[in-house]
């Protein structure tokens, strides 16, 4: 049997990345809200906001499904406009126990 090393990686080598969600906040509010803490962030880790991104769920959870890879774990109505509804692409057992990229 072959075995195969995995390459060593310095702690360094490697990119940090935070992803803080906030619930029930939109960008202005957040802005007029929490200008020191934005500017923290900004200033002394490089954050950046990301501006324009819609609610698709009713918590962080639905919306980052959706910002990280483009599906929807809820069902939206739109009968307000008079349109059909749309469909979840994920249910439980989707994003669950099938692989993303198959």
């Amino acid at each position: 049997m072959i075995q195969f090393s995995k390459p060593k990686l310095e702690l360094d080598a490697l990119p940090h990345v935070y992803i803080l969600l906030l619930d029930s906040v939109s960008s202005f509010m957040a802005k007029r809200s929490l200008p020191q803490s934005l500017a923290y962030l900004k200033a002394e880790h490089g954050a950046i906001q990301m501006e324009f991104l819609n609610k698709l769920g009713i918590n962080s959870r639905p919306n980052a499904f959706a910002l990280f890879f483009g599906k929807t774990e809820e069902a939206g109505s739109r009968t307000l406009v008079g349109q059909p509804p749309i469909q979840a692409d994920w249910d439980r057992r989707k994003k669950c126990r099938e692989y993303i990229d198959k």
